[in-house]
């Protein structure tokens, strides 16, 4: 697709369905259709910007970062925001990059070959609908397990008033449905957002299609670390049987961690904490 085709569809989506109003598909739609002249003429400014965000390092940048690292220390699953922060740092050091890519020689983004191109089109947008719901979902349990630690009483509903009003994540549809439950008493303060009914809901109805975009993504081998990162954040967060259970093994072996056994009353589920055996790998 051309620039000006993809601006068509970022114009529709801003208009309708799950994305619209969505601050960044509406600046994205207008980024692809604007020409070098205000006469429309010259070729299109997009194709004038260089591929790398500097942000990460001229020590401009601000929440991406400032996400990763508190999620970290505040040990909540924020994939989704990380990937794209890892990307932007990725693409700074354009010259180091090229280098690398001239080593690994690897296969290079090619033309799409689709049989139903508005079926993918639709796809793709139900994909990073649920890839947004998916950031939405890392910040607000992050702001939720950060106000909870430091006493701040932070209301969730109220940050996606603040959000939805003036903000580069404004997006009216996840903003509606995430108020209208975060502000029913009882849940402003909740700690997992993927347990309210219409978020769980919205992350389940457009699960295939992320699947889909990111297995075509993989083929055509496009550049989409958020929307990857998103689609097993999913699996992981949905699973009842990780293979965590053989790192978990693995850190007893060499570090003598500890592990919770399963079907043992206190310990499955149990809670976070250092588990209570200990396997002797090796007899002394």
């Amino acid at each position: 697709m051309q620039n000006d085709e993809i601006s068509k569809v970022f114009q529709r989506w801003n208009i309708e369905g799950p994305l619209r109003s969505t601050y960044l598909i509406q600046i994205g739609a207008e980024i692809c259709q604007r020409k070098q002249t205000s006469e429309g003429e010259g070729g299109h400014v997009l194709d004038d910007v260089l591929d790398k965000v500097v942000q990460d390092d001229d020590n401009t940048e601000g929440t991406g970062f400032w996400s990763v690292m508190e999620a970290a220390v505040r040990h909540v699953s924020a994939p989704t925001i990380a990937a794209g922060q890892f990307l932007r740092v990725a693409s700074g050091n354009r010259a180091e990059r090229l280098q690398v890519a001239n080593e690994l020689q690897m296969p290079s983004p090619h033309q799409a070959n689709v049989q139903n191109r508005k079926a993918v089109i639709e796809d793709i947008q139900k994909a990073v609908y649920a890839s947004f719901v998916c950031a939405f979902c890392q910040g607000l349990e992050l702001i939720s397990k950060a106000s909870d630690a430091e006493a701040w009483e932070i209301d969730l509903a109220t940050c996606i008033r603040i959000w939805r009003e003036g903000c580069i994540i404004k997006s009216s549809q996840i903003g509606h449905m995430m108020e209208a439950v975060l502000s029913v008493k009882g849940e402003s303060k909740v700690a997992n957002v993927k347990l309210l009914k219409p978020v769980s809901q919205a992350l389940r109805e457009n699960h295939e299609a992320l699947k889909k975009t990111v297995l075509m993504a993989t083929e055509w081998e496009a550049v989409i670390p958020s929307l990857s990162a998103s689609l097993e954040y999913l699996k992981y967060c949905g699973s009842t049987a990780l293979p965590t259970q053989f790192m978990e093994a693995q850190m007893d072996f060499f570090g003598a961690h500890a592990f919770d056994r399963p079907g043992v009353e206190g310990e499955d589920p149990g809670k976070p904490h250092r588990g209570a055996h200990h396997y002797e790998w090796r007899p002394a």
